[in-house]
């Protein structure tokens, strides 16, 4: 099979992709023939779902918002996906209104749309692909279960706190800078606590850890006394960034 530029970066993507990457370009062909590219602009919608699933989705650059809305018209973040997450394909397990997540871009972001059809046959073809994939739903779920931990213990100081860190790009080195991700809304969307209530924490944080504050970015200037701030109310270890990688899938 010739592959064209697309196809060739695709390819890449699913190569390391945790679910992926054990399958040979064979076993994946089908995925490269059918699979359709699709760029999207800021705050689009993307549906997923109609009356019964038929796709799922990869993202291959770009940051997407997953939730779902109450009855009262409110809105709970489920979570914040980049590369090589997955979304849409956990309705293969269990295709219902209580799987079914919106999915909304939160900056220029371009994802693969994938026949459900051609998963269902990889699960029937390769074994491993079946055991890989129920094990990242059960890393997904344990992510999950770690968020309700800290809703129940930490408070939203805390919670910030904890953030903070698992985005820290060095473990143990002081004084370390960190790039809030996305804005301060979605933070505090996704870790449950109100948006009037987010700057109020950080000042809390700043009193109790001399972490400062700088437009876009948090300059932590002795990680160890964040560290003690929050996780000795955890039931993880630090350095515990390795519990949150690996791609999550939905």
């Amino acid at each position: 099979m010739v592959k064209s530029g697309q196809q060739l970066a695709l390819l890449e993507l699913l190569h390391s992709s945790e679910l992926f990457s054990h399958l040979n370009n064979k076993a994946l062909e089908p995925i490269l023939r059918q699979a359709h590219r699709i760029r999207c602009e800021k705050n689009r919608f993307i549906k997923i779902y109609c009356d019964e699933s038929q796709y799922c989705h990869i993202i291959e650059q770009g940051e997407i918002m997953l939730s779902r809305v109450t009855n009262d018209g409110d809105s709970y973040v489920i979570d914040v996906i980049d590369r090589g997450c997955i979304f849409g394909i956990t309705t293969i397990l269990e295709d219902s209104l209580y799987s079914q997540v919106l999915a909304t871009t939160i900056k220029p972001t371009i994802i693969w749309r994938i026949s459900l059809n051609i998963i269902r046959n990889l699960m029937k073809q390769e074994d491993d692909f079946t055991e890989n994939l129920l094990h990242l739903e059960l890393h997904t779920r344990l992510l999950q279960d770690l968020e309700i931990e800290h809703r129940t213990i930490l408070n939203a100081p805390q919670r910030i706190a904890c953030f903070l860190l698992v985005h820290c790009p060095a473990v143990n080195q002081s004084p370390v800078t960190v790039s809030i991700p996305y804005n301060k809304k979605l933070i505090a969307a996704k870790l449950g606590i109100r948006q009037e209530t987010f700057s109020r924490a950080l000042q809390i944080i700043k009193h109790a850890t001399g972490t400062e504050v700088i437009g876009s970015k948090l300059k932590i200037k002795d990680i160890n006394k964040l560290k003690s701030y929050v996780c000795h109310n955890c039931s993880l270890q630090y350095p515990c960034q390795h519990n949150h990688d690996g791609a999550r899938i939905y």
